[in-house]
Parts: C-alpha cells; structure tokens; sequence
C-alpha cells in the first residue's frame, strides 16, 4: 500500500515509483514522521510535483532546469537539492542548480552606515545588542547564550547582568 502524495497535484506513477525506492533504501529504518510537512518525503514530493508530468528517469537535463528556474528564488536551491538526491539515486550523473540569474545579491552594511542606524536607538541594552550582533556577526540566541561568572562563582548569563546594572543605576 503505497503513501500517495496530495491529489491536486501532478505527479508521474513513475517519479513516485523513484521516491518510494528511495525512500525505503535511505530512510525506511530511521524512526521519522514521513508524513510530517516538513519532513525529508514531503520535501521530495514538493520537488516532484515541481516537475510535474516531467519523467525524472528521462526527461532532459535542460527541462528539468527549466521547472526549477520557474520557481521563486527561495524554492530553487531546495528543489534542486531534493532532484538531484533522487537523480543521484537511478544512476544519472546530470545536475540541476539553482538559477545565477535569480541568485539573491548581499550587501552588507558599512561600520559607518551601522552607526547612523545605532545612533537613533535609544535603549542602551538594545544599542548593546546591536553592536553585539554587528561586530561579531553572533545572532540573538548565541548573544543571549553568552554566560560569565559573578563574584559567587555562579554562571549567569551576561545579558542578565547588564540588566541587573541598568536597573542599579535607575
């Protein structure tokens, strides 16, 4: 009795014959939620239903590529990872890529652009995390995780501290 994906979408017995034996050679001993929207399977099915009525077995490399760069920018890179596992899987050496086209440009903000932003806030912890953050380029959690130890020999975690010294001064 083979899991079906959802219905309203378009997917080859074939492609679907492809992800079952994949499925079971790769992930059918590991004790995971298949069904689960965010698991492994349902983002194969995405890809597959990607593709739609393409034949993963034998369709061109170029129409392949073709599906993914119709997807958004932040699906692409996705998409192709999950063909490319499935492609990798039946023996074919082809690989789909993410569009150079669509490719998401960073730019990064100057020290000096950074300041003109830090000197509109006013909150001196919120400043601190900032600066924090753009010096070290830590995100929130890892800040927040950051620990010391106070004169008793306990671990507390900075953030607590600053805290416990804006309060004194007020």
């Amino acid at each position: 009795d083979k899991e079906r994906p959802d219905p309203g979408e378009v997917y080859l017995d074939s492609n679907i014959d492809i992800l079952d034996k994949y499925w079971d050679k790769f992930y059918s001993r590991r004790r995971i939620d298949a069904s689960s929207k965010l698991s492994a399977k349902c983002s194969l099915r995405r890809a597959l239903a990607a593709i739609g009525q393409l034949d993963l077995a034998n369709a061109s490399i170029e129409n392949l590529q073709k599906k993914i760069d119709s997807r958004s920018n932040k699906k692409q890179r996705l998409l192709a990872k999950s063909l490319n596992s499935l492609l990798k899987f039946i023996g074919r050496e082809e690989r789909l890529e993410r569009s150079p086209d669509t490719a998401e440009q960073v730019a990064h903000l100057t020290f000096q652009e950074f300041e003109k932003v830090a000197t509109t806030i006013e909150d001196g912890v919120v400043k601190t995390l900032m600066y924090v953050a753009f010096t070290t380029g830590m995100r929130l959690g890892e800040i927040f995780g950051i620990t010391s130890y106070n004169a008793d020999g306990q671990c507390v975690p900075v953030f607590t501290q600053i805290d416990i010294h804006r309060n004194r001064k007020e």
